[in-house]
């Protein structure tokens, strides 16, 4: 979820972002600090070697809710979305 204006996903810890190159600060926006995901179950454990089927993944703190999230999942070099 966002703030009431939209900037901001809640429930994150917001800190400044900048370098600093050749003496001159370039701030960015801010980074956020989110608990870390924890997978609890991931089913099939085994599955058939043609890559076919859905492979389903439980766990918490899981998000979309920010500036460019994308849910997914790589196998190999296959990228799927949640």
């Amino acid at each position: 979820m966002y703030d009431p204006d939209g900037e901001q996903p809640l429930g994150g810890t917001a800190a400044a972002f900048a370098t600093k190159i050749d003496g001159s600060k370039q701030p960015f926006d801010d980074f956020y600090y989110f608990e870390q995901i924890k997978i609890e179950t991931v089913t099939p454990l085994v599955a058939p070697n043609d890559g076919e089927g859905a492979i389903y993944i439980i766990g918490r703190h899981f998000r979309d809710d920010f500036k460019n999230a994308k849910l997914g999942c790589r196998i190999g070099n296959v990228l799927a979305s949640a």
